[in-house]
């Protein structure tokens, strides 16, 4: 690339961390540090800078935010202009810390890393996927009658599930009203797998208990499903925070499968973080407690 951006404390910013860049020159040299200005910077810390196509993504706490840190989006112009700078909202961000989102080459999917979910003010790294279709709108025709003859017009309100708003109507039918059988899902309790050392390999059992959260998720689309995976404490902490990535995977895919929405499935890979602590050291501890701590918790939130 020929230009490069960073963020820096330097003596003459706007305040706290200020985003730079610095043009290539024609003999390989890096130009001086030029500061992007007070689009972009605040008198808080603002950093994280990434550019995908002619968007510029980076983290601010001094733009106006749902709290703490939060991700902005601005356009870049062909003379490094930049325009339009906007909050990500809601849920990329969210009251807590949320920063350094990045995405993948085609912009379909993506990462960023958030406390909003550890009490204690831990990150963790979350995935995203861009892939998102609204939910089909839902009619409700509530109709009230004792009797239904042919062809015989019935009063019915229609409620539009993504509206409050009613209409009243009538339906002409050929047919009698049919009487059909609803099935109700109560909540699912938390589901917690467990893995073989070194494997993100599920169970069948454990597989087959997500058609349950896909039944109830499937009646209220307003929830979110997490996958919060977890590794043992042997290996590297690069490794276990990949290998919990793929065991919580093999989880998003069956529930994709099953029907539920990807953008309503939350991957939270924790790694060999947060382990059970039933011994000293690592060293120390016993085959059943690693087993312990290679596991997958599903939650509906």
């Amino acid at each position: 690339g020929n230009t490069l951006y960073f963020a820096s404390d330097m003596p003459g910013g706007y305040g706290g961390l200020d985003i730079y860049r610095c043009n290539k020159l024609g003999d390989g040299r890096w130009s001086s540090p030029i500061n992007l200005g007070d689009k972009i910077n605040t008198k808080e810390h603002d950093s994280y800078p990434f550019i995908i196509d002619n968007k510029f993504y980076f983290t601010s706490k001094g733009h106006l935010g749902f709290g703490g840190y939060d991700i902005f989006e601005a356009t870049i112009a062909p003379n490094a202009v930049f325009s339009d700078v906007r909050n990500m909202g809601k849920p990329i961000n969210s009251s807590k810390d949320d920063v350094a989102l990045i995405f993948n080459k085609d912009k379909s999917s993506g990462y960023l890393s958030s406390n909003r979910d550890d009490a204690n003010g831990f990150d963790y790294v979350y995935y995203f996927n861009t892939n998102y279709t609204p939910p089909p709108v839902v009619t409700t025709i509530l109709a009230q009658t004792d009797s239904v003859k042919k062809q015989e017009n019935i009063a019915a309100n229609f409620t539009n599930s993504n509206s409050s708003s009613q209409k009243n109507s009538t339906s002409s039918s050929n047919d009698k009203l049919k009487q059909k059988e609803v099935h109700t899902h109560s909540k699912p309790e938390p589901h917690t797998a467990y893995f073989e050392f070194d494997s993100y390999q599920a169970t069948s059992e454990d597989l087959n208990n997500m058609q349950l959260f896909a039944d109830y998720w499937k009646q209220h689309k307003n929830q979110f499903i997490k996958l919060k995976a977890f590794a043992d404490c042997r290996g590297n902490a690069a490794y276990n925070y990949k290998l919990a990535t793929k065991r919580a995977t093999t989880f998003y895919n069956q529930l994709v499968k099953l029907g539920v929405n990807s953008n309503k499935i939350l991957i939270v890979s924790i790694g060999e973080n947060e382990s059970l602590k039933e011994c000293i050291t690592c060293s120390a501890c016993t085959d059943q407690q690693h087993a312990k701590n290679r596991r997958l918790e599903v939650i509906i939130k």
